[in-house]
């Protein structure tokens, strides 16, 4: 069995992050179809339903061969399908872990900085990366403050990292 098999599901104060299997195809389809606020995308935008179901066997893929985690963000209380969120680059502390995410554009404020505040900690409590990357395809000024808050800074160009220090990995709270 895989390591990464076991990290799901991870949760937040109000949201559950598990396997995309979790998560009915339509419901992945419709959110790449919809407005979204998003990172650099690491699969092309489906264009049937089909291509969704390709994406998430080859996603699943890559989780059991440890090469990435990616969950589906759901409310905790509702169970309402709210997006996806993919941790990669993980085995890679030179390169830096990466985070990529896809949500609905109407979210609460809370969404984005539950679920990349608690997969930066997953980060910390299991791997050995340094830093973390965010590269946003759209500057949007609401995903921008939420994760200045959690401590990334801008590179330029879209790019944002937080350093892992020996003092941030030992003091890094989910309760920011």
């Amino acid at each position: 069995m895989s390591k990464f098999e076991k990290y799901h599901p991870v949760l937040t104060a109000n949201y559950t992050l598990d396997w995309l299997t979790q998560t009915p195809v339509k419901q992945i389809f419709d959110l790449y179809q919809g407005a979204t606020f998003e990172t650099s995308l690491t699969v092309q935008r489906p264009k049937a339903i089909i291509d969704t179901v390709k994406n998430v066997n080859q996603t699943m893929q890559k989780v059991m061969s440890e090469q990435e985690l990616t969950w589906g963000i759901t409310d905790s209380n509702s169970g309402d399908f709210l997006g996806i969120i993919k941790a990669f680059h993980l085995k890679e502390p030179n390169e830096g872990a990466q985070i990529s995410f896809i949500t609905k554009i109407h979210q609460p404020e809370t969404l984005l900085l539950q679920v990349v505040q608690r997969t930066v900690k997953f980060i910390i409590d299991h791997f050995d990366s340094t830093r973390v990357k965010i590269n946003l395809a759209k500057d949007n000024q609401q995903v921008v403050k939420t994760i200045e808050t959690l401590g990334f800074v801008s590179l330029g160009n879209g790019d944002y990292s937080l350093e892992l220090t020996p003092e941030l990995r030992a003091n890094f709270e989910l309760n920011m």
